[in-house]
């Protein structure tokens, strides 16, 4: 089975203060790298600011490794963006891509 989160963050002042150049550069040092220790997770930022006051940015995370996409976020909590204040985690939302047909699939298995 395949699993998509979205994770919710609200951007705090103190990461709005940096230069775009210094928040690139920390997004590339920190986020990058993490996305690519974690090959077997698909990464999507989504930028929300325009549109959204009570969430500013989602992640999208498609994975089919829920171990991975656990140990992907205790190496998240410990970057930047949360040690340093810069974005708050308001809310992650998980579900299974096609649950139904998976659900179903085991239930025809079991009648047969």
């Amino acid at each position: 089975m395949s699993y998509r989160i979205y994770l919710h963050f609200k951007v705090l002042p103190k990461w709005l203060k940096l230069s775009r150049n210094r928040r690139r550069e920390i997004f590339e040092n920190e986020i990058q790298i993490l996305i690519g220790k974690f090959r077997e997770i698909n990464f999507s930022w989504i930028d929300l600011e325009a549109f959204s006051s009570d969430v500013t940015d989602i992640a999208e995370l498609t994975t089919s490794d829920i171990q991975r996409y656990y140990f992907f976020i205790e190496e998240l909590k410990d970057s930047q963006f949360f040690t340093e204040e810069y974005f708050d985690l308001v809310k992650i939302q998980m579900g299974i891509i096609e649950g139904f047909k998976h659900y179903e699939q085991q239930q025809q298995k079991e009648t047969t």
